[in-house]
């Protein structure tokens, strides 16, 4: 049986990610307004393996009935992560759109969330490759506990994708931080 996503609440202080990222000086900014959808996002970097390149993690909200909340991870210039198979991700008859090869993190307060996701993926503006997680697919209380997160004190972000058949090649993009989450909480609230 098909389900879309699988979901992992831990309670208690929690790393979000086994290696070492900055703190994000970035804080999230407007990126889309437009009466049909509404997106927050901030700059970070994607990594796979030794290669690395400009990302955006983001927050968007498509308003109306049923609406619809994703998160979506871009990476730029993904052309310099020449080691990752992005054709697993790209298109409707891409493994991702079955096969759950996404992952989100969230870190807010003392609670991580964790979400193993599949979803679409495409490539916009030439070389900059887009993955989106659809939120509303959640059971309710589930998205509830992470629509808290996003609004709370949130302090991390990350978003990783593994290839289907070699599930240890990854790209990561993690941002780390104290943000003013209203930016956040504004996306939310047209979706809610």
């Amino acid at each position: 049986m098909f389900q879309p996503f699988r979901f992992i609440l831990f309670v208690g202080v929690a790393l979000i990610a086994h290696q070492a990222a900055p703190l994000s000086a970035e804080e999230w900014q407007t990126t889309k307004q437009e009466d049909t959808f509404k997106g927050v996002a901030i700059q970070t970097e994607a990594k796979s393996g030794a290669h690395s390149t400009a990302g955006r993690i983001g927050l968007v909200c498509f308003p109306g009935k049923p609406a619809g909340v994703y998160v979506e991870a871009e990476i730029l210039q993904a052309g310099r992560l020449f080691d990752f198979r992005f054709k697993d991700f790209e298109g409707p008859e891409a493994p991702y759109g079955e096969k759950e090869l996404a992952t989100l993190r969230l870190k807010s307060g003392d609670a991580a969330f964790v979400i193993t996701s599949s979803g679409a993926g495409w490539y916009i503006d030439g070389d900059t490759f887009k993955i989106s997680i659809a939120l509303n697919d959640l059971a309710p209380k589930h998205r509830a506990k992470v629509f808290a997160a996003l609004r709370g004190k949130l302090t991390a972000i990350e978003v990783s994708l593994r290839e289907e058949m070699n599930p240890a090649r990854k790209v990561t993009l993690t941002a780390l931080g104290e943000w003013n989450t209203e930016p956040l909480r504004e996306v939310l609230s047209l979706c809610e």
